[in-house]
C-alpha cells in the first residue's frame, strides 16, 4: 500500500507507528507519482488544503483521510467522501478505527469505487455491482438492490471494474464474472436471472476469462 502523509511532524511519527504495527507492505511517498496511490492522509487547516484534496481526487482513486483539529471544514470535506476523519485530540482511537477500515478493504469486502453523477460523486461497494449497462449518454450501474445512473463512458467504468473480476461481454454491457449463472451461445444469465447479450467480438475474451 502506498501512502502519502501531508501533516505536521508532531503527527507523522504517531501515524507511521500505528500503520506499521498493524499493516504490511507500506511504502511512504513524498509526492504523488501515479494512479495507484492507496491512501492520502492530509491535515486540513485552511481552504488551500481542501483544494489540494480536490486536485488529488481529480487524478486518482486514492482513499482520502482527513486529519482535523476540530469540526472546521468537515462539511466541505464530506464532498470528497473521505475514508475516515482523524481528530488530533483523539488521534490514537481514530487511527485504530482507520486501521480497521483498511483491513476490511484489504479483505475485498468493502472496496469502494467512485462514479460521477452530475456534480456529485457516488461511492459504491464493488461487491454489490452485478452489471453495468450503457444507456444513451449515461451508464446504469445495477447492484443487488438498486440501479444508479451516472455520467461516465463504459470504457472508463471498465478500467475501474476490471481489476475486480468484471468483463465486457457486449459494447453496452460490463458484467461481474462472479454473478454469472449460465452462459449460452448468445446470452449470459446472471444470478438474479437478468439476461445479458454477448457481442460477437467479445465471445473469445469471455472464453479466456
Amino acid at each position: 500500500m502506498k501512502v502519502i502523509l501531508e501533516c505536521s511532524h508532531q503527527y507523522i511519527n504517531t501515524i507511521k507507528r500505528k500503520l506499521n504495527a498493524h499493516l504490511e507492505q507500506i511504502t511512504y511517498l513524498d509526492s504523488f507519482t501515479g494512479n495507484d496511490l492507496s491512501l492520502f492522509i492530509k491535515e486540513v487547516k485552511k481552504l488551500e488544503d481542501i483544494e489540494n484534496i480536490k486536485n488529488i481526487k481529480s487524478i486518482s482513486n486514492a482513499n482520502i483521510v482527513c486529519l482535523i483539529d476540530s469540526g472546521l471544514f468537515m462539511f466541505e470535506l464530506l464532498e470528497f467522501n473521505p475514508l475516515a476523519f482523524i481528530r488530533s485530540a483523539n488521534i490514537n482511537a481514530d487511527l485504530d478505527e482507520l486501521i480497521n477500515r483498511i483491513e476490511y478493504l484489504n479483505k475485498g469486502l468493502g472496496v469502494m469505487l467512485e462514479f460521477q453523477c452530475g456534480y456529485q460523486t457516488v461511492r459504491m461497494n464493488v461487491k454489490n455491482i452485478t452489471y453495468v449497462e450503457s444507456y444513451a449518454h449515461y451508464l446504469l450501474i445495477h447492484t443487488l438492490n438498486s440501479t444508479v445512473k451516472v455520467r461516465e463512458k463504459i470504457s472508463v467504468a471498465l478500467q475501474k471494474l476490471e481489476p475486480f473480476g468484471f468483463i465486457q461481454v457486449h459494447r453496452s454491457y460490463v458484467i461481474n464474472h462472479d454473478r454469472i449463472k449460465k452462459i449460452d451461445t448468445d446470452n449470459i444469465t446472471l444470478s438474479d436471472e437478468t439476461i445479458i447479450p454477448i457481442g460477437k467480438k467479445y465471445k473469445q475474451a469471455l472464453k479466456n476469462h
